[in-house]
């Protein structure tokens, strides 16, 4: 595990297990987790005692970016925001037979939504629906940070030939963000590097070459 502190108030938990990246945003003394992954140990060994953990947001619900949840949820017991196009992704795809693993189900905890909005206690956030790698995968705005999951990449784009996925879907949500990200937007992928969009777009001829279609 690698920790990172990519701006004040924004921290990144990066596992070297798939490249999958946790986030924790802060703000005065409440925090906001963003699809912990494998980094549950390592989340809560970077939130001070002081602080409460106010939600779990999930760009989409595969494994890999809820594993450890369930660890968040039980010591801060609060609620798990997850889009409600993906309810069939959470309880259908909790488990992966090549690693082995399994989700502790924490279905009790989850509010599904489907709004562009999200006010959680002192956080206030713009959802973008933007299905593809899964029904119901969005992407999270809060200031100019942009938590897109599995959507985009620095450098190419989330698989489309998963259970509840579609490459259609997807050629539509990077088209919606080619046109209404900014440069200066910070993005910020589940999987390895995050960057400017400005990097990004010079980075990602796999995105250009769909966009072109």
């Amino acid at each position: 595990m690698s920790k990172s502190l990519i701006e004040p108030n924004l921290v990144v938990i990066s596992s070297r297990y798939m490249d999958n990246n946790s986030y924790i945003i802060f703000n005065k003394k409440e925090a906001i987790v963003i699809d912990p992954s494998f980094s549950g140990n390592e989340i809560i060994d970077n939130i001070n005692n002081d602080i409460k953990v106010v939600g779990v947001l999930l760009t989409h619900a595969h494994f890999d970016h809820c594993l450890d949840t369930a660890m968040i949820v039980d010591k801060w017991h609060c609620p798990v925001y997850v889009h409600e196009g993906d309810k069939d992704t959470y309880f259908k795809y909790r488990y992966d037979e090549l690693a082995d693993m399994k989700v502790k189900d924490f279905a009790k905890s989850i509010k599904w939504f489907n709004t562009k909005k999200l006010s959680i206690g002192s956080f206030e956030l713009n959802v973008m629906h933007t299905p593809g790698h899964s029904a119901g995968s969005v992407v999270y705005q809060y200031n100019n940070w942009f938590f897109v999951g599995d959507t985009l990449f620095y450098n190419s784009y989330g698989r489309t030939d998963l259970g509840n996925s579609s490459p259609i879907d997807m050629i539509k949500s990077l088209n919606r963000l080619w046109k209404e990200l900014k440069d200066n937007n910070l993005i910020l992928p589940g999987h390895n590097k995050w960057g400017l969009f400005k990097e990004v777009k010079q980075a990602n001829w796999m995105v250009q070459d769909i966009i072109k279609k």
